[in-house]
């Protein structure tokens, strides 16, 4: 069996609905936001940042036409070039130019934090580096950036000459085992020392003019950096910022409010309005029942009935009789006042309807019209699915107004095995009670007991009544699914307990709400204080 799938769509219409509701709240975290922001900036020290500029070159000049061959560093990339700006080698060096005699790590670790550098520009035979500095003071920011660069300059350089350096102190060890050994063949009184001292010294004289080209070599040796343009005298104030801080403090404010705004209407599955209701179960909203509170919910409840009578008889055009089934998916949720307001609201407009209470688990329907238990003409719910024979059965007849009568099929007690009782007998009792136009069962709810999955099949279509203040969105979701698999015709949904009124409540003021006597007419019962008694064939009041 393949599983339900909700698809989650999203109108132009409800996303202005929900930057519309939470703009005020947006608006005044951004506010305070801004303001905080703009304040602790005002309060913060001032930072500036200078700038030097270093030439990368690829290659050197040529000397070769002076019979020179200068000593150059290997090219290496940009990146190593900014990674070494970063090293301690290069950062003490660069506190020792700005006057700091022996660096500690936490020196160095400061001034790391404190400078940066950045490929300025690129090109096929040199480069541009840049290397930036920031204190609180422009003198100081100056001098920072300028002792970095000349330090990554110097450490170029440096590169160039190493090699040089190692090769020069070989040579300075080399030359001097040779003058010792020089000096002790020398004090020898052998004959073939002297031939030996003769090739030493040669031997020695040749290493000491090597090492004067190293040197040479050295003096001549130059480094693929250079500065290019000092640090100016002025440099850039970056911070503080005030009205830029306030800006993005209050842009991420009003960000961050819908987020969560976002997060607590997705997380959060209750539903709080009729448009929630359609939207979450995509069925028709077939009428809004107002909360009660106000003398004008009076007329509205009214109005809301209305609007679910005319939708049930041109859903059920064709259909005789038309057997209405009113359910929910939790109990307390208003399903038998609905299907009281559907019931009177039929009967009223001329169709002899039958109100049976099929919610045999917790019934209410005859305590609403005053019907008394003991009146031995009474006979329940139970019974007609326990014995639907017509011998002995009658129904309570209601008296509305003095032109409108109501037929009831009540329930006193939580019957025994409610759902069997129903399988068994709700499709027998049917058939007694077809001279009927119009039946209305009041069901369990859906998702409580099997009750109303029982008797759904065998109705015209079902009305599924949702509470706006207290539903849970799974819950109503999952009762739907219940319903449409066991082939139930849903009609719509009925939302009940919503804030500000039915679809009537905006012609209120124009068409008589809230004024006295208007409003639903309290049911009466048709013989001085018990119902009258009739048998189950159809009646015409």
């Amino acid at each position: 069996m393949s599983q339900p799938s909700s698809d989650i769509s999203i109108s132009i219409h409800d996303l202005f609905r929900f930057v519309l509701g939470g703009l005020v709240l947006a608006a005044v975290l951004g506010l305070v936001a801004g303001a905080v922001a703009y304040t602790l900036g005002q309060r913060q020290d001032p930072v500036f940042r200078a700038e030097a500029t270093i030439l990368v070159a690829r290659t050197t000049g040529g000397f070769s036409q002076f019979g020179l061959s200068p000593v150059t560093a290997p090219p290496i990339d940009l990146s190593a070039y900014i990674a070494a700006a970063r090293s301690d080698r290069v950062l003490q060096d660069a506190l020792m130019r700005l006057g700091v005699e022996a660096p500690t790590d936490s020196d160095i670790r400061s001034l790391r934090g404190r400078t940066s550098s950045f490929v300025a520009g690129d090109g096929r035979d040199s480069s541009l580096l840049g290397v930036e500095a920031r204190a609180e003071t422009q003198d100081l920011a100056v001098l920072r950036a300028n002792a970095a660069a000349e330090a990554l300059v110097a450490w170029d350089q440096r590169r160039a000459t190493d090699s040089l350096t190692r090769v020069i102190t070989t040579l300075e060890q080399q030359i001097g085992a040779l003058g010792e050994q020089i000096r002790v063949l020398q004090s020898s009184t052998d004959g073939a020392a002297a031939t030996q001292v003769d090739g030493l010294i040669r031997l020695r004289a040749e290493q000491q003019q090597q090492m004067a080209y190293a040197r040479a070599l050295v003096a001549s040796a130059e480094g693929l950096l250079s500065v290019m343009q000092l640090a100016g005298t002025t440099p850039r104030q970056i911070a503080p910022r005030p009205f830029l801080n306030a800006v993005i403090a209050a842009f991420l404010a009003v960000v961050g409010t819908y987020v969560l705004l976002l997060l607590r209407s997705a997380l959060n599955t209750r539903l709080r309005s009729a448009e929630d209701i359609a939207s979450a179960t995509g069925l028709t909203l077939l009428a809004e029942f107002p909360k009660k509170g106000r003398p004008q919910d009076d007329w509205r409840q009214t109005e809301a009935a209305n609007y679910l009578r005319t939708n049930i008889l041109f859903a059920t055009a064709d259909a005789h009789p038309k057997i209405i089934l009113v359910t929910s998916a939790n109990e307390q949720e208003g399903k038998t006042t609905t299907a009281c307001h559907l019931a009177e609201g039929l009967a009223r407009n001329g169709y002899q309807t039958l109100l049976v209470d099929a919610d045999m688990r917790s019934p209410s329907i005859a305590e609403r019209y005053g019907i008394d238990e003991q009146d031995e003409r009474v006979t329940t719910t139970a019974d007609w699915m326990i014995d639907t024979s017509s011998r002995g059965r009658s129904v309570m007849r209601i008296t509305l107004d003095t032109t409108a009568e109501l037929f009831v099929v009540p329930q006193f007690w939580t019957a025994t095995d409610p759902s069997g009782a129903i399988v068994r007998g709700f499709p027998r009792a049917l058939a007694q009670w077809d001279g009927y136009d119009v039946i209305v069962v009041d069901s369990a709810p859906v998702l409580a007991v099997a009750d109303a999955l029982a008797i759904a099949p065998y109705c015209t279509g079902t009305v599924l009544v949702v509470d706006a203040q207290r539903t849970d969105r799974r819950k109503l979701t999952a009762a739907k699914a219940l319903l449409e698999r066991v082939d139930a015709t849903i009609f719509g949904v009925v939302a009940n307990r919503v804030r500000g009124g039915s679809q009537g409540a905006a012609y209120g003021s124009e068409y008589g709400a809230g004024k006295k006597g208007v409003g639903p007419t309290k049911a009466k019962r048709s013989a001085g204080s018990a119902p009258r008694a009739i048998g189950p064939e159809r009646q015409r009041g």
